[in-house]
């Protein structure tokens, strides 16, 4: 449910760097390819304060993957330098994409009681 995912994304550390999504999703790919389908449900909660970059990090190749998979894709965009309309690619809904001025437990405590 959300609010258990909030609650978990409330104690993630944050690190700086490049924002390599591709990789990133490819690699969860990797890991719901690697574990038998069940009835419980599969999300991928993507966190980020920036676009891919470099540009090739555009993750969008992998939605078809991931339906495949049965994988539920909800991003959580962070501050004013990421751009929803690169990322939109990945969501089945406009709700399945959420946004925090920063990172900041009392901005994640929002998303939570929303």
């Amino acid at each position: 449910n959300r609010t258990k995912i909030l609650g978990t994304v409330e104690n993630l550390a944050y690190t700086r760097g490049w924002t390599y999504m591709k990789d990133a999703v490819e690699e969860a790919i990797v890991l719901f390819r690697s574990k038998p389908l069940t009835t419980q449900a599969r999300l991928l909660m993507l966190i980020t304060d920036g676009n891919p970059n470099p540009i090739s990090q555009t993750p969008c190749d992998f939605k078809l993957a991931l339906d495949i998979l049965g994988v539920e894709v909800m991003i959580v965009g962070v501050g004013a330098s990421w751009t929803r309309s690169l990322l939109e690619c990945l969501v089945d809904e406009p709700d399945d994409i959420v946004e925090a001025a920063a990172f900041d437990m009392d901005e994640f405590a929002k998303l939570r009681d929303e």
